[in-house]
């Protein structure tokens, strides 16, 4: 992994009050040796104040190692909730935290080409199996409506001869 130099708050480094309140962004730099990259991150000194100088510092390196971005985060990031009205500076307490890219798993195809194939097959299987004719197939549906539709007419013929 290359190696990263952080221009920031490592100890005892103190934000004001008055900063905060003049709407000023408390800034981080980090510069890489690979490329001589300068990497920046911002937070409002406004939140920093907010969450008692705590906050959060993500470095999000690629594969190879390389730095590729830097996010500076407040712990409290609702505005004037919990900033006292004190002179006195906050001490900033920084949590460093490393991502590195997480592998997702690839689509498996193949086990999907392989289930195709198994369900190719089977159905090839079904076709080859029932190579009989339609009467052959189905005689015990075409009977009994051949046997409705003959009483049918007849019943029909019985009473059509009664009534002339």
């Amino acid at each position: 992994m290359g190696n990263v130099f952080l221009l920031c708050a490592i100890l005892f480094v103190t934000i004001s009050a008055n900063l905060a309140f003049g709407d000023s962004l408390y800034i981080v730099r980090a510069y890489t040796n690979s490329n001589s990259s300068v990497l920046t991150g911002s937070c409002q000194a406004l939140h920093i104040i907010a969450s008692d100088g705590q906050m959060s510092l993500i470095l999000n390196v690629d594969v190879s190692g390389s730095l590729i971005a830097l996010s500076v985060v407040a712990n409290n990031q609702t505005p004037y909730v919990g900033i006292c009205c004190s002179t006195s500076p906050a001490v900033l307490s920084t949590m460093v935290s490393l991502r590195k890219p997480s592998f997702s798993v690839g689509p498996d195809t193949q086990e999907y080409l392989a289930k195709m194939d198994r369900r190719r097959e089977e159905k090839l299987r079904q076709d080859q199996a029932d190579n009989r004719s339609f009467l052959s197939k189905y005689w015990m549906y075409i009977l009994p409506a051949v046997f409705f539709f003959i009483l049918l007419n007849s019943a029909e013929q019985n009473t059509g001869g009664n009534s002339e």
